[in-house]
């Protein structure tokens, strides 16, 4: 199938809300995955361009349906206050630090280290950190 520029806005208008909204807890017994996999099929088979900027969190499998540079995204920007990570750094330090003494310290350090995009930059998992501002209008 052939795009034309007349396609994309609507194309562009249905990507946004389709991965923007949060998941309830409920929906996660409603074949959310199953679904998911339906949107990470479409970002894979789209050959428009495809730019993601991740604002806030992006771990595991949530990350992978964002039209990542793992899934050939054309480009990827992260905000200084995003996340990515397989898990979140709390769910992190809980299995890790699992019968340590220095549970606290261990905590502190590791939110240090994932709460920030920098080792997804360094590791060109993102082509760059952007100011939130950059990215309105």
């Amino acid at each position: 199938m052939m795009w034309t520029p007349c396609d994309l806005p609507e194309f562009f208008n249905y990507l946004p809300l389709s991965s923007q909204n949060p998941v309830p807890i409920a929906q996660e017994y409603r074949s959310t995955i199953r679904h998911g996999a339906k949107l990470l099929h479409a970002f894979a088979e789209a050959t428009v361009p495809k730019v993601t900027v991740i604002t806030r969190k992006a771990y595991g499998g949530a990350y992978d349906v964002m039209s990542t540079k793992h899934l050939c995204g054309d480009t990827n920007y992260t905000w200084p206050t995003a996340e990515i990570a397989v898990m979140g750094a709390q769910a992190s330090v809980d299995t890790i630090s699992k019968g340590h003494e220095n549970v606290e310290d261990a905590r502190a350090e590791w939110i240090s280290k994932c709460a920030s995009p920098s080792p997804a930059a360094v590791r060109g998992f993102v082509g760059g950190i952007i100011q939130p501002i950059s990215t309105r209008a």
